[in-house]
C-alpha cells in the first residue's frame, strides 16, 4: 500500500504541477484587471516594466471578504477571506490528490496513462467549478455555453487537457454542474461523457465542501465531514491528527516549523496547513502522526543548532554589526534544499 500511495502522490504531484505552469502561470496569471495604454503595452512586453494591474481571479471573492451589496457583505464576514484563485486551486489540488489516493489504493494495477489523463480533466472542471462566481452571475443562473467555451480557452484547459478529452461546451458544462449537487443533471448535454470522468466528479465536490467547511465553520467540521463523507471509497483519507499551536512571537519559528512538518508528512501530505498571525494548523495522517512529530521535532533541533547557534558576528570598519550564517557543507546544503 505505501508503494501506491507514494506513487498516487507523486503522479497528483505531477499533474497539479504541469496545471500550475500551463494553465496558472501562463494564462490565468496574464489574466488582469484594466487595460494598458499602447506605449505600457509594448514596454511590457519589451521586458522593461512589471504589471502592477490585479489578477483578475485574485480581485473576486472566493470566500469572505468584502462587497458593496450590504446583504452579501454579512455574508461575506462569515468566512475567512480568500480570493477565487486561491480557492479554485484548492480545490484543484484536493480533488486531483483524492482521485489519485483512492484510485491506485482501490485498483494498484490501474493504466498510468490513462489515470494522468483523467486527472488532467479532473483538475481543468475543478477550476471552473465556481465558473458563476468568475461571471458574477446569481448562484441558481444558468451557465451561457459561449461563455464556458471562451473560459475553456481563455484559461488554456482545452490544451491543458488535450486530444485525449476533447470535450464540446455543453459537455464541460455539463461536468461543472456535476460538481455542484444542487445544479447537478440540469443541462444535459448531446453526448454524455464518459461514466468514469462522471464518477470522479464527487473529488471535486468533496474538496469544495472542505475548503469551505474549514474557512467558515473550522477544523473540526473538516474532520467531521472526512469521517462520514459517502465520496470516499476507502478508509484512507479518513482518519486525520491536529497539530494545533500558538507563538506570536517567532513567526519565523513557526514557518520553519511548518515547512518541517510538510516534509516529514509522507506519503500523504498534509490536508491543512496554514500558519496565520502566529497560530499553526496541521492536518497530518493519525496512523502516523506520533512518528512525523518525533521527525519534525529532530528537523527543527538541527536547524536550530545550524541556523540560531552557529552564526557568526562580523563588525564592519564603520562600526556596523552584521550577522553572518556558518558555511554549510554539501551534505547541509542538500538537506535544505
Amino acid at each position: 500500500m505505501t508503494n501506491q500511495m507514494h506513487e498516487a502522490i507523486g503522479l497528483a504531484a505531477d499533474v497539479y504541477r504541469a496545471f500550475m505552469t500551463e494553465v496558472v502561470e501562463g494564462r490565468v496569471i496574464q489574466d488582469r484587471e484594466g487595460v494598458l495604454d499602447v506605449k505600457k503595452r509594448k514596454a511590457l512586453d519589451d521586458g522593461r516594466i512589471v504589471d502592477t494591474r490585479v489578477v483578475r481571479l485574485m480581485s473576486k471573492s472566493g470566500k469572505g471578504g468584502w462587497h458593496q451589496d450590504p446583504h452579501l457583505r454579512a455574508r461575506y464576514a462569515e468566512s475567512a477571506n480568500v480570493t477565487l484563485l486561491d480557492h479554485l486551486l484548492s480545490v484543484v489540488r484536493g480533488a486531483v490528490t483524492f482521485a489519485a489516493l483512492e484510485i491506485l489504493a482501490a485498483d494498484p494495477e490501474a493504466e498510468r496513462e490513462p489515470l494522468e489523463e483523467d486527472l488532467r480533466l479532473l483538475a481543468a472542471i475543478a477550476f471552473m467549478h465556481d465558473l458563476d462566481k468568475d461571471l458574477g452571475l446569481a448562484r441558481d443562473s444558468a451557465l451561457p455555453l459561449e461563455t464556458v467555451a471562451e473560459r475553456w480557452a481563455r484559461y488554456g484547459l482545452d490544451r491543458f487537457v488535450g486530444d485525449a478529452h476533447a470535450l464540446a461546451p455543453d459537455q464541460v458544462r455539463f461536468l461543472v454542474e456535476q460538481a455542484e449537487a444542487t445544479q447537478a443533471h440540469r443541462s444535459p448535454p448531446a453526448q454524455y461523457p464518459p461514466r468514469r470522468i462522471c464518477n470522479l466528479l464527487g473529488y471535486v465536490a468533496l474538496a469544495d465542501k472542505l475548503d469551505g467547511l474549514w474557512l467558515e465553520e473550522g477544523i473540526d467540521a473538516v474532520l467531521e465531514r472526512l469521517r462520514t463523507d459517502r465520496t470516499l471509497a476507502t478508509n484512507l483519507l479518513r482518519d486525520w491528527a491536529v497539530i494545533d499551536l500558538f507563538d506570536p512571537h517567532h513567526p519565523f519559528l513557526v514557518d520553519e516549523l511548518q515547512r518541517a512538518l510538510s516534509a516529514c508528512c509522507k506519503p500523504i501530505p498534509p490536508l491543512i496547513e496554514v500558519h496565520q498571525d502566529g497560530r499553526l494548523v496541521v492536518l497530518v495522517p493519525a496512523a502516523r502522526a506520533a512518528e512525523i512529530r518525533a521527525s519534525t521535532l529532530t528537523r527543527m533541533r538541527r536547524y536550530l543548532s545550524r541556523r540560531l547557534f552557529g552564526l557568526r558576528i562580523n563588525i564592519s570598519n564603520r562600526g556596523v554589526p552584521e550577522i553572518l550564517d556558518d558555511q554549510p557543507n554539501h551534505d547541509q546544503l542538500t538537506e535544505f534544499m
